[in-house]
């Protein structure tokens, strides 16, 4: 599966969070039974008509949900596959990984996390915490922008061109500390350089004084789906640091890389 990317969006406003409401509402129908007519899903999801019109519409068109040419029932689209379909990939990752995270954050005494890069967004799906008091604190579940994190950096690399001028015209390239790469050339020009070094930094360019660098779990064929990395302060995360971190990242991508193919060869 070909790694994708999602708009980050500020936090939505209260009429935004009752209209997402009500989508998942009507999406949770369909973990009830396959299909619903129009008028049972209005009952089952307290909706009124119109307002149910609106939902199943905007979700039509997401792919979300479809209707059956002969009956005109609704069911459960693509979109769920595609979801499923991440959700299976994803899983057996977050439980192989534990073990190597674990080792890898006492090797290094830092934060060790796995993600994925979806959209725009990297998303944290597995953490072993680090030894330190002071330490990085990232939930299972965290989204951080990808253009400015080491695991959404570490993925982004293998993008080709065209990708990331897709990329770029499609989401921009936020601030979010002084350190944040906006200008698309020199962002470019850093993931061609984390490709050909092996590991992706960020230097306190999604949070000031954290660092963290990132390696892509390798997967023999096909683009990189899965990233790890390990993240602390930069006084301790020192770029004098940067190679013998690099070096345990990629020992550790290498054993989980490892595990995945003998599950799925």
């Amino acid at each position: 599966m070909r790694n994708s990317f999602r708009a980050t969006k500020p936090a939505p406003r209260p009429q935004a969070a009752r209209a997402l409401g009500r989508a998942l509402g009507v999406l949770d129908c369909f973990g009830e039974r396959d299909e619903w007519t129009f008028m049972e899903l209005c009952r089952a999801a307290a909706l009124h008509k119109s307002t149910a019109f609106r939902v199943l519409a905007a979700l039509e068109r997401a792919g979300y949900v479809e209707r059956a040419r002969a009956s005109g029932r609704y069911r459960a689209g693509p979109g769920f596959l595609r979801v499923e379909r991440r959700l299976q990939r994803c899983e057996p990752v977050r439980w192989l990984a534990l073990a190597p995270l674990e080792d890898l954050a006492r090797a290094t005494g830092e934060t060790a996390h796995a993600g994925v890069l979806y959209r725009n967004e990297s998303i944290t799906v597995q953490v072993a915490d680090g030894p330190h008091a002071v330490r990085t604190h990232t939930p299972v579940g965290k989204r951080a922008a990808a253009h400015a994190s080491a695991l959404g950096k570490a993925l982004l690399a293998y993008f080709d061109e065209a990708e990331l001028d897709e990329f770029i015209a499609t989401f921009g390239l936020p601030a979010f500390t002084p350190r944040t790469l906006t200008d698309p050339a020199v962002f470019k020009a850093s993931l061609r350089a984390a490709r050909a070094q092996g590991y992706a930094v960020d230097d306190g360019e999604l949070e000031d004084g954290l660092r963290c660098l990132g390696v892509a779990v390798p997967e023999p064929a096909a683009r990189p789906f899965v990233a790890i990395s390990v993240s602390g302060p930069r006084a301790r995360l020192a770029p004098a640091r940067d190679a013998e971190t690099a070096a345990a990242l990629t020992a550790t991508a290498a054993t989980i890389a490892k595990t995945l193919v003998s599950l799925h060869p």
